[in-house]
C-alpha cells in the first residue's frame, strides 16, 4: 500500500495595479501603489492604521469663505495644531451644528455653534486631513478640509 500526500500552495492578486514603486530617504522607505483597493485597518491609543491605503497629502485653502442661504461662514485655519475656528454671521444659532470625520468616514466629534466665534479643540487628534461639515438644522450647508499638524 502506497500513500502520497501532496501540498499545493496557490496565490492569487487581490488587485489589479495600475501603477507603483519604491520610495526611500533619510527617514526610511516606502512601497506605493496606484489601484489598491484592499486594506487593513488598525486603531489603538496612539492612533489609526491604513495599511495598504495611500495617504493624501493635501494643502487646500479652508480660510475661504463660503456664503450659504442667510449666512456667511469661514473656518481657519487650514492647517490647524490645537484649535480650529469657525466665524459665522448669523445670530440664529439655535440650529447651527458641526461634525468632525476622519478620512475613513468615522465622526470623531460633534457639537453646536453656540456663538459667533466658535473654536473646536482638535489638539488631541492625530497628524492627518480631517473634514468638518456644518450643519442648519438637519442640512448639510457646507464641508470643509483641514490638515491637523
Amino acid at each position: 500500500m502506497i500513500i502520497t500526500s501532496c501540498c499545493v500552495t496557490i496565490g492569487a492578486q487581490q488587485t489589479l495595479l495600475t501603477s507603483g514603486g519604491n520610495a526611500s530617504g533619510t527617514g526610511g522607505s516606502a512601497s506605493y501603489s496606484v489601484g489598491q483597493i484592499a486594506y487593513t485597518y488598525s486603531e489603538g491609543s496612539a492612533g489609526s492604521l491604513s495599511a495598504g491605503v495611500q495617504q493624501t497629502y493635501e494643502i487646500i485653502e479652508v480660510t475661504g469663505i463660503a456664503e450659504t442661504d442667510e449666512m456667511l461662514i469661514s473656518v481657519f485655519p487650514s492647517q490647524v495644531t490645537s484649535f480650529l475656528s469657525l466665524v459665522t454671521e448669523t445670530d440664529n444659532f439655535k440650529v447651527l451644528k458641526f461634525r468632525l470625520f476622519d478620512l475613513n468616514g468615522k465622526m470623531i466629534r460633534s457639537g453646536k455653534i453656540k456663538d459667533r466665534l466658535t473654536k473646536i479643540y482638535v489638539g488631541d487628534l492625530v497628524r492627518s486631513t480631517y473634514l468638518i461639515e456644518i450643519y442648519d438644522g438637519n442640512i448639510k450647508s457646507r464641508s470643509y478640509k483641514f490638515i491637523k499638524n
